[in-house]
């Protein structure tokens, strides 16, 4: 397949930053696709040049005849030390590539995954101005459908936000609200049981400690918390409301204690997002640390199709349950829902507002039906 022209562009993402978009023309049409970028991210996260030097070293790559994701591989391995955020080049040739094959993208991968869904109802962190300090209060929805599990999330997202004052919505579509932690859990508890949905939707979060990790302390909306005194206070939110999911609760080098918490819970998805980053060489570590028994996928934390596949991989090999993930600054293209169900991904965490986060669940629901 002859790559006719190639074009790296900048656009705005959903917060109205900067990111890049790559367009190429095959004798089969035109592809384009985006790049997404986290507002809280890893300290390990690929960090490649900003969105303008990106698009013009993009500009300059003579691409070649491309009919394979191995040779996307090659290509992205040949322009790995520029530096550029290529990762735009790579998702729009899978689209190439996958129209001259007359398939999917999720085909390419070789499995087709429906995923079970994790929604944000209620935002804080970095994504709502720090309160409270959990980021994201999730509903874990296990349906029969796609379709099903959208239209419960987007009933306990309603639901809920009749039964508060929200200051507004957080960069992904939550609710925004004065509330502590626990009156958070305790409202969706209610919500969840008033709806009928008790069999289908437990409860998750996105803790994100590391944003609210300083000078060896947890600085919660109940005060500075020791590193004993915060493991506690986590346990006692998996346990008093049965937290089906959690993610980052504790600092993303604090390996131990995410042991800890694995094997204080055993039943519980205890699943890393800064702590790995997506990252074929830290998951590793995660493993021989006995750290988590699932992992958040984030194409762009890692920046390159190849590593992408290697992470997933390894998750599979050590049996941890990989849930793709969207991101803060996010774009209209849905081909985050191909990867993730190509790859094997048992869940996806999308958002439930917003045209960003809809593009991927609507993708989801013509891929499944």
């Amino acid at each position: 397949m002859d790559i006719k022209s190639l074009d790296a562009t900048t656009i705005l993402n959903s917060v109205g930053n900067p990111t890049v978009k790559v367009a190429v023309k095959t004798e089969n049409g035109c592809f384009s696709s985006s790049v997404p970028e986290g507002t809280s991210a890893g300290r390990n996260e690929f960090a490649p040049l900003p969105p303008n030097k990106s698009k013009d070293y993009i500009n300059k790559i003579k691409i070649g005849n491309i009919s394979s994701v191995n040779d996307i591989i090659d290509l992205e391995k040949k322009h790995e030390s520029g530096k550029a955020n290529i990762l735009g080049l790579s998702l729009c040739l899978l689209k190439a590539v996958a129209a001259s094959k007359n398939r999917q993208v999720y085909e390419l991968f070789g499995k087709k995954t429906k995923p079970f869904l994790l929604n944000k109802i209620v935002g804080g962190g970095a994504h709502a101005g720090g309160h409270p300090e959990v980021q994201e209060f999730l509903a874990v929805v296990r349906s029969k459908s796609i379709k099903e599990g959208i239209e419960i999330s987007h009933d306990i997202h309603k639901d809920f936000g009749k039964h508060v004052k929200p200051k507004g919505r957080d960069l992904e579509g939550g609710w925004a609200v004065n509330m502590a932690s626990r009156q958070v859990l305790s409202l969706m508890e209610d919500t969840i049981s008033s709806l009928g949905l008790k069999k289908k939707v437990s409860l998750g979060m996105d803790i994100a400690a590391s944003s609210f990790y300083k000078n060896r302390h947890y600085i919660c909306e109940s005060g500075k918390k020791t590193k004993e005194e915060y493991m506690e206070y986590v346990a006692g939110l998996v346990k008093d409301y049965k937290i089906s999911f959690i993610e980052d609760p504790f600092d993303e080098d604090d390996f131990e204690s995410f042991a800890w918490l694995k094997k204080k819970f055993p039943n519980v998805l205890v699943c890393g997002d800064d702590l790995v980053v997506t990252n074929p060489d830290i998951i590793i570590k995660a493993h021989s640390k006995k750290s988590i028994n699932s992992v958040i996928v984030k194409p762009n934390q890692v920046g390159y199709i190849y590593k992408l596949i290697e992470f997933c991989r390894l998750a599979d090999k050590y049996k941890y349950l990989k849930v793709v993930s969207h991101r803060s600054q996010e774009t209209n293209d849905p081909i985050l829902a191909d990867l993730g169900v190509g790859l094997g991904c048992q869940g996806m965490k999308m958002g439930i507002f917003g045209g960003e986060r809809i593009a991927k669940l609507n993708r989801l629901v013509e891929i499944f039906g």
